[in-house]
């Protein structure tokens, strides 16, 4: 952990700059990074060491409101704003901020909130960090930003840099949840002897989700560079039960959110031969922007049935939600790399590879992906995959 990057407070570059400028930089930097848990409506119950170490403030001083010593007076208002914000909409938010260092000075700090949510989809506290901001560019909008603002958009708003920055951005926030979590348990178990099953049931569950989240994106990666570079993408195919593994993956997301998740099936079982691994992954991402680009609570539905209307049966899945949809003039080129759709480029958080992975993935393995779509009512997207029982 280094030290913080500043020893006097400057005032922040002018607004407009890019979040990140060098993903990979920022990335081998390990800039300091200080972690913070709340319970449901706010009240600090957790600093990490780091945290303790910059501030000064124990961690009983910094318990409840008490942290706000460490906060900038010119940025409380700002900061409770954002707080009240992402609270009534259950959605991370990031916000600028100056942290008051031990000696008295203050540094920026970019603090990023995100709900931690129990099994049943309720908010079961709140994780924060901040991670230093030193002279490096500001966000884009010095006010609350409800979700994690566009990094490094360029003004198309599309291209490998939009998608580097986004996916190292995705990345540091995956491993800050993970590692608060981690922490906020460990502290937990130190202090109680008899630890509630639920609370650790509910750390793990949250643990395990962001894992599989990082892992999808590194797989992500790992295909596009084959894909660049000439290379072909390796299958291990063998038979796989799309009921069960669709029943899985719906599972496992319907404990991570608000959203009421549903899956409908016509058959018991549906059985191809395919990369279970990778079709997993298809799901997911649709799942993944289901929920990212609909409101909390609202319906996302799940089916998988048999169609043999054709010269072969084939499986059909399908994921439908009821969120911002994609504007028609986006259409003809949602499927092309780091390509996002105008309505969310700048609002919500996203690397424009997704859909191009997934349907590459699926049309590797004989099958085909499509997607139907009207702003601010919903999108469709059904898979159709071959079957061999």
């Amino acid at each position: 952990m280094t030290s913080p990057q500043r020893a006097t407070l400057s005032p922040p570059p002018a607004s407009g700059a890019p979040i990140l400028v060098t993903g990979v930089q920022w990335f081998a930097d390990a800039p300091l990074h200080l972690v913070w848990h709340c319970l449901p409506h706010g009240q600090v119950d957790y600093v990490n060491a780091a945290w303790c170490a910059y501030t000064g403030l124990s961690i009983a001083v910094s318990r409840g409101a008490g942290w706000q010593q460490a906060l900038h007076p010119d940025d409380l208002l700002r900061w409770q704003a954002a707080w009240e914000q992402a609270e009534g909409a259950g959605r991370p938010c990031e916000l600028r901020c100056r942290l008051q260092r031990a000696d008295g000075v203050y540094c920026w700090f970019l603090s990023h909130v995100e709900a931690i949510r129990g099994l049943a989809g309720h908010i079961a506290g709140w994780m924060g960090t901040a991670t230093t901001a030193g002279d490096g560019p500001p966000l884009k909008h010095e006010a609350t930003t409800i979700l994690p603002p566009a990094p490094a958009v360029a003004p198309a708003g599309h291209g490998p840099h939009t998608f580097i920055a986004a996916a190292v951005h995705d990345l540091k926030n995956e491993l800050a949840v993970i590692r608060g979590t981690a922490q906020v348990l460990e502290l937990h178990m130190r202090r109680v002897a008899a630890v509630e099953p639920a609370r650790v049931f509910t750390a793990l569950a949250q643990i395990q989700h962001r894992t599989r989240k990082m892992n999808e994106l590194v797989e992500e990666l790992f295909d596009l560079s084959r894909v660049q570079s000439g290379q072909p993408v390796e299958f291990n195919r063998q038979p796989t039960d799309l009921v069960a593994l669709a029943r899985a993956c719906v599972s496992e997301y319907a404990q991570t959110t608000a959203h009421t998740l549903t899956l409908s099936t016509t058959a018991e079982t549906l059985i191809g031969d395919w990369d279970a691994a990778r079709l997993e992954r298809v799901l997911a991402n649709l799942l993944s922007n289901a929920i990212k680009y609909s409101a909390t609570g609202s319906a996302i539905r799940v089916s998988v049935a048999r169609d043999g209307s054709g010269h072969c049966d084939v499986a059909v899945l399908s994921v439908q939600d009821q969120g911002a949809g994609i504007p028609a003039h986006d259409l003809p080129y949602i499927f092309t790399p780091f390509y996002r759709g105008s309505n969310v480029v700048d609002r919500v958080d996203g690397t424009g590879i997704g859909l191009f992975g997934a349907r590459a993935i699926v049309e590797q393995q004989g099958g085909t992906l499509g997607l139907e779509s009207t702003e601010a009512i919903g999108t469709t997207v059904t898979v159709r995959l071959p079957l061999t029982a």
